[in-house]
């Protein structure tokens, strides 16, 4: 198990390093991990992959690597807080929204609840996704700033800095 374990982290680790290293920009990279945030964090369970992959289609500058890797980070584990995040966001901005009775839905209390669930989610994935953005692209450039200092050395850094 222990060793199974261990092969996973490699390949994780491996597979983070290969993203930041990639030849596309700063920006598209943490714009992939951004996108792959907001699709994870929508509540469609199972259809993550499928809108990850038709936003792989249609942006084709878009970092596919950090894409998908936005979406296996946002696992079901993170899931459940976002989402109990999300109906008490919802919850707060509308606190008193009671729809009236409509004859063709037989309970209108799961459809205010829904209501508030799906406007809090929006928001608090818009915002996840944005915070995520600027994260990502303070990783990536300390990243590159680490692996282009450690590439030259201390000295050639420093000299170049000097003139």
């Amino acid at each position: 198990m222990k060793k199974l374990i261990r092969r996973t982290k490699f390949k994780l680790i491996r597979h983070f390093i290969e993203i930041l290293s990639s030849k596309t920009s700063d920006k598209d990279i943490a714009f992939g991990f951004a996108t792959g945030t907001f699709i994870s964090l929508l509540p469609t369970p199972g259809l993550n992959w499928v809108l990850a992959l038709l936003a792989a289609l249609i942006y084709r500058k878009l970092n596919k690597l950090s894409l998908f890797f936005a979406v296996i980070f946002w696992n079901p584990l993170f899931m459940a807080p976002v989402y109990a995040l999300c109906y008490v966001l919802g919850d707060a901005i509308f606190p008193l929204l009671h729809i009236e009775h409509l004859p063709f839905f037989a309970d209108n209390h799961y459809i205010s609840n829904s209501g508030k669930f799906l406007t809090g989610n929006i928001l608090l994935t818009s915002i996840i996704s944005i915070i995520s953005y600027y994260l990502a692209l303070k990783v990536v450039y300390t990243y590159k700033r680490r692996r282009s200092t450690k590439k030259y050395g201390k000295k050639r850094h420093t000299n170049r800095l000097m003139h």
